[in-house]
């Protein structure tokens, strides 16, 4: 259907796709990814990569092994970020490791983590950076206005601003 795409999947998460752990099986598709496959359309990485300029893989574990997010924006370097107060707008998409904005509190674990302790330390460290550098978030299976951006209280991260001026609203502690 797309015959120009290249799907980007994180080693770790191809090779549980093909093994037979009984925990995996009828979850992955395994023949949607032989085709892709198949295809050349597959490209497996490891690890953090820019796949092109300005979109980023960051592995993040926790939901399966080889969970990944992906960031959209450049680092704040050099004189326009400087010119900028040092802020380059940003975007996550969390993927499943925070599906919606109802699961931002970090100690919440799905029973789909395969992982649950690497998924609460990889919500912290992303939902801490998210706060501090003002990223703009993405939930893949949150019905509600996205993007969002989010604030730290006293009961952790809520979701406060989103482009369309929608509020948001659930705590973490992060």
């Amino acid at each position: 259907m797309f015959p120009r795409a290249r799907y980007i999947v994180q080693r770790d998460e191809a090779i549980a796709a093909r093994g037979d752990e009984l925990r995996l099986q009828g979850i992955m598709e395994t023949e949607q990814l032989e085709l892709v496959r198949a295809a050349r359309q597959l490209a497996e990485i490891h690890g953090e990569v820019e796949v092109m300029p300005g979109v980023t893989v960051l592995p993040t574990g926790g939901h399966t092994r080889g969970s990944q997010a992906v960031m959209i924006g450049q680092a704040a370097e050099g004189p326009a970020a400087e010119a900028a107060g040092g802020r380059q707008p940003r975007a996550i998409f969390f993927g499943d490791l925070i599906p919606t904005r109802w699961q931002l509190p970090v100690r919440w674990t799905s029973a789909f983590d395969d992982y649950p302790v690497d998924a609460v330390e990889a919500r912290n460290r992303l939902l801490s950076r998210a706060i501090d550098e003002e990223w703009w978030c993405y939930f893949t299976h949150d019905p509600g206005d996205l993007p969002v951006q989010l604030e730290r209280t006293d009961k952790g991260a809520v979701a406060v601003r989103g482009a369309a001026g929608g509020m948001g609203g659930s705590a973490a502690a992060v």
